[in-house]
């Protein structure tokens, strides 16, 4: 279904998508979730990966794309696991991006958001460095680039105006409180001009109420901030429990967003760890998955 701004409704669906890297991997495909009709209507490919078919070894096993603590240029030779940079290689060849330069940013739970708007090489060492310094958030109003943002329990979001401007979003739980997706979104629709109600948002797997248990202070914190609706008790469980997909969208409506274009895919990393990363079930020593997005010229 199509409104008038030309986007239809998000709609993410898993599927296998080959890479052509069989010989050195073993596998030539990988798992992942995408959204079709959108890129067919405006060319911006939104893809949120799954933890099989890579090259990590255990804890890391086996499409780690990031090591939490270690930047992509600083300490690279220092990183526990040395198969990133495949991993990464072969996620964007399944989908036609290993010739794109990449921005991945250093995540450090605040809310900094990264703008790129054109892909020239000054523009691009600028964004690398402000990459490398921090941040949560990237807006890109251009092509040609690509953006990853990793993730284990941590919520990735993916924002996409109709002009094809896009935002993709690592949320923890300060995130969460800090609003910055709110704050992405308005940014978003300031800069592509357009309505609240014509922004697409995509939302991966990550840690849902049920095994999200905080202390009291943070409870407090997200009451505060959002309302005790956000709070929730657990079926076995004495603790205060957090609901951020409930806090984000929270959020997402004061802004303007549609509910109707908010595409959750409802997965609990930590209930799901076959299928994707998570930081709380295999006891803080594991990988990333990632939110990859980029479009082409």
């Amino acid at each position: 279904m199509n409104t008038a701004a030309g986007l239809p409704l998000p709609k993410l669906s898993r599927g296998r998508f080959a890479h052509g890297l069989g010989n050195l991997v073993g596998q030539d495909y990988i798992d992942a979730w995408t959204d079709e009709a959108l890129f067919n209507a405006c060319g911006v490919r939104i893809v949120f990966s799954e933890r099989n078919g890579g090259l990590s070894e255990p804890p890391y096993s086996s499409l780690n794309l990031k090591v939490p603590g270690y930047s992509d240029t600083s300490q690279e030779a220092l990183c526990p696991d040395p198969h990133i940079a495949m991993n990464r290689r072969i996620l964007a060849s399944a989908f036609g991006a290993q010739d794109l330069p990449l921005i991945s940013p250093h995540q450090v739970h605040e809310d900094t958001i990264l703008f790129l708007n054109d892909a020239s090489e000054e523009s691009l060492m600028q964004a690398r460095q402000d990459a490398e310094a921090g941040a949560d958030a990237v807006l890109f109003s251009c092509s040609d680039v690509a953006a990853l943002i990793c993730v284990a329990d941590c919520v990735p979001l993916v924002f996409v105006a109709p002009n094809a401007s896009f935002v993709a979003i690592h949320c923890g739980w300060r995130g969460v409180a800090l609003h910055l997706a709110r704050k992405a979104f308005l940014q978003l629709m300031q800069q592509s001009t357009c309505e609240a109600g014509d922004i697409n948002i995509s939302i991966c797997a990550y840690s849902h109420h049920e095994c999200f248990e905080v202390s009291a202070e943070t409870a407090q914190r997200f009451e505060e901030e959002f309302d005790a609706s956000v709070l929730r008790r657990a079926d076995g469980h004495s603790g205060i429990h957090v609901d951020l997909g409930a806090a984000l969208r929270m959020d997402l409506l004061a802004a303007g967003a549609l509910d109707a274009r908010i595409a959750d895919m409802d997965i609990c990393t930590v209930c799901s760890t076959e299928h994707f990363f998570s930081y709380r079930a295999e006891d803080k020593l594991t990988g990333r998955q990632g939110a990859l997005v980029f479009r082409r010229s």
